[in-house]
């Protein structure tokens, strides 16, 4: 195994089982494989436009109320966790096979491997390997949604519901347009109960909310969400003016409310699994 594929591809705080909530952080990792900068046609600095900035800093405060916290060290840039392992194009890997036309999301370089970045352009000098693509889904891609599930089950059978919340942020939005988002696909992977709980959540705390626009939630929601089955999953789209400083960095005060918005989602989201997995003890008797 390379250089490359040494380092753990997650850290998880907290025990499994202890909550019905899991929560994953996937896109504020700042760890590059050292062949991923090699390949890089701009600096770093460009490469980290496309993380979450900063998400993780709410990791301690959300696992002091009981939940597993899952938080990637893997880049964005380097390999996108909330991608289907199959999401990224033929044309942009050395010696790969063709393959099914890529969807309008790869095409706009926006894959697994992320390609481009809006106002930045191509992001690498030259393709990826093959082998290499294959061991970065073996090695971080596989073992993030094999623990993410794991602890679904886990939450599920203590607690007969478990519920993941998938936290990212998005760049500020215009004046007037949500600031807190919370993603479902579009009633396919939770229940609109538990979406309409989570933005009067938002809203409660004086914010322009909204449901699945302008996201709708990606891989980790689409993948792991199965309310059929007692498991739901939420994504989570914070302003990222709400918590960071013009130049970037997180503001004490906004991070502090911010903290506080999360912790009362926690405590909604445990409320509902609490009368879901009721609800679901009294149909099976």
């Amino acid at each position: 195994m390379t250089q490359a594929m040494t380092r753990a591809p997650f850290h998880m705080l907290g025990e499994v089982g202890q909550s019905p909530i899991v929560i994953a952080v996937p896109h504020a990792g700042r760890y590059y494989p050292p062949d991923v900068l090699a390949r890089a046609r701009v600096d770093r600095a460009a490469l980290d436009r496309l993380a979450d900035p900063y998400v993780d800093i709410f990791a301690d405060a959300l696992r002091a109320q009981g939940p597993c916290v899952l938080v990637a060290d893997m880049a964005r840039a380097a390999l996108d966790l909330n991608r289907a392992a199959q999401e990224w194009d033929a044309r942009d890997v050395a010696g790969a096979e063709p393959r099914v036309p890529p969807s309008r999301r790869v095409l706009n370089g926006l894959g697994l491997i992320p390609r481009q970045i809006h106002g930045v352009g191509d992001l690498w000098r030259r393709r990826m390997d093959i082998e290499a693509l294959r061991k970065l889904i073996d090695t971080y891609h596989r073992p993030w949604h094999a623990a993410i599930a794991d602890a679904l089950i886990a939450a599920r059978a203590r607690f007969a519901t478990a519920i993941l919340i998938d936290l990212h942020s998005m760049p500020s939005q215009p004046l007037g347009r949500p600031q807190w988002v919370i993603g479902d696909r579009h009633g396919r992977s939770a229940s609109g109960e538990l979406a309409d709980q989570l933005i009067a959540v938002g809203e409660g705390a004086g914010l322009i909310a909204a449901r699945n626009h302008p996201y709708a939630g990606g891989y980790g929601v689409e993948a792991h969400g199965r309310p059929v089955q007692g498991i739901e999953a939420v994504q989570i789209e914070i302003d990222r003016a709400l918590y960071l400083t013009p130049d970037g960095t997180p503001d004490a005060g906004g991070c502090a409310r911010i903290a506080a918005i999360l912790a009362r989602c926690v405590e909604t989201a445990c409320q509902y699994a609490s009368a879901a997995g009721q609800g679901l003890a009294q149909a099976a008797e």
